[in-house]
């Protein structure tokens, strides 16, 4: 569906008793037919009203940080692609299914192992989580296969045995477990129907002190757990790398080097890290996360950095410039009088009524600031609805239009 298709039907729709001239924000995703900026749907919508800010999709955005970084740094990659070939080869046929089945009983597993989802990175931890709580039951599994398997498959299990037993593998789980379990926890607030962008700063900010923090004092600490492995688990010891030789020709008289303990070798690991916060440096930073922390200077009264008149530049004629100042002024005499500090949009919640009526200008530019969408949770779960109508439709098909449209005229107070 390309962007001027998108944008008949917004048209469409607007006709409805609609005005696109009161559209004040747009939340999509990545995707170039509507975040394009010359020809995107969100650029044909700010050519008919440019105050209307086009965000891209917060928990879009973090997963597609997450799968850049996953993607950019090797070990992290190969292993991800080793899990998700070992989680799709085991139930493909129903005796390896009941199997592992019985194995999981024997553990004392509940959980089931869960596939990848191929476009939420985010929710890859779900998968992690369902392999580190088998992990006995697939060394046992595939020890089992890889014995009693003669074909192709029972080479497969092998390799996949193989890689289990190392302790690189177990660590790397690990680590991965860590990172996307502050991953999901955002991921799943930035879904929220209440959200707006200054509690969306909030959270990404604290995924970061958490990163910076798993970084600082969690390698420790989840070394020591990794190596205090159960002992059911088959896993060799950490252990110092065999130093290579180079070949002569390539040899400059410098001896490699060599690393003193295991754990050593294993900080090369926390550069994933460094990845991370990098990535969540850049991978939000957009005009309109500009534009509303701009907006958010004038709210909480640095009026050095943004006056009024710029406020009213962007706005247009949704305020008075005069009007807008006195009343921000008053606001923070307010809060002064108090004694409360004013520090984001959020510490500026105008809940008592009074200040509200007092207050109509600034009251109207909170609004205006909150209005500015950073989820799609509603078209999501639309779409959601779409999709359970069309794998059901043979049911729907059953379904009388007419008997539907009396039951919901009888529950209706009003005829």
């Amino acid at each position: 569906t390309n962007a001027q298709t998108l944008f008949t039907v917004v048209k469409d729709v607007v006709q409805f008793n609609l005005d696109i001239r009161n559209c004040r924000g747009q939340c999509y995703d990545g995707v170039a037919n509507v975040s394009g900026v010359l020809s995107g749907l969100q650029a044909r919508v700010k050519a008919e009203e440019p105050r209307a800010v086009y965000v891209h999709r917060m928990a879009h955005s973090l997963n597609l940080v997450v799968q850049d970084v996953m993607q950019h740094i090797l070990f992290g990659r190969n292993f991800l692609t080793m899990i998700r070939e070992l989680i799709i080869c085991i139930p493909i046929s129903p005796k390896k299914f009941a199997c592992i089945e019985a194995l999981q009983k024997t553990e004392d597993t509940a959980q089931r192992l869960h596939p990848f989802c191929p476009t939420r990175w985010c929710l890859h931890v779900t998968s992690l989580r369902s392999v580190d709580s088998n992990y006995a039951t697939l060394l046992k599994f595939l020890d089992e296969i890889g014995n009693s398997d003669v074909t192709d498959t029972g080479a497969k299990a092998h390799r996949f045995l193989t890689q289990l037993q190392k302790f690189n593998t177990f660590f790397t789980l690990q680590l991965l477990v860590s990172i996307f379990q502050l991953g999901e926890a955002v991921n799943t607030g930035l879904q929220k129907s209440t959200l707006h962008f200054q509690d969306a700063q909030k959270m990404l900010l604290s995924l970061k002190e958490n990163i910076q923090l798993l970084e600082e004092n969690g390698f420790d600490n989840m070394w020591k757990e990794t190596c205090a492995m159960p002992e059911n688990l088959e896993i060799e010891e950490p252990h110092l790398p065999q130093v290579k030789k180079p070949p002569q020709h390539l040899d400059e008289g410098s001896s490699p080097h060599r690393f003193a303990t295991p754990m050593e070798v294993f900080t090369k690991c926390t550069k994933v890290l460094d990845q991370v916060n990098i990535a969540l440096n850049t991978g939000f930073e957009s005009a309109a996360s500009e534009h509303l922390s701009r907006m958010e200077q004038f709210v909480i009264g640095s009026s050095e950095m943004v006056t009024a008149e710029q406020v009213v530049e962007f706005y247009e004629s949704d305020f008075d410039a005069h009007r807008l100042q006195l009343h921000q002024d008053m606001f923070l005499d307010l809060a002064r009088q108090q004694d409360f500090q004013i520090s984001s949009v959020d510490d500026a919640n105008l809940k008592k009524k009074y200040i509200r009526d007092l207050l109509p200008e600034f009251c109207t530019f909170l609004r205006a600031l909150l209005t500015a969408l950073v989820s799609t949770w509603v078209a999501e779960r639309s779409f959601s609805s779409v999709a359970v109508l069309h794998v059901h439709q043979h049911l729907t098909r059953e379904l009388d239009v007419n008997i539907i449209a009396d039951e919901f005229i009888q529950r209706a107070a009003a005829r």
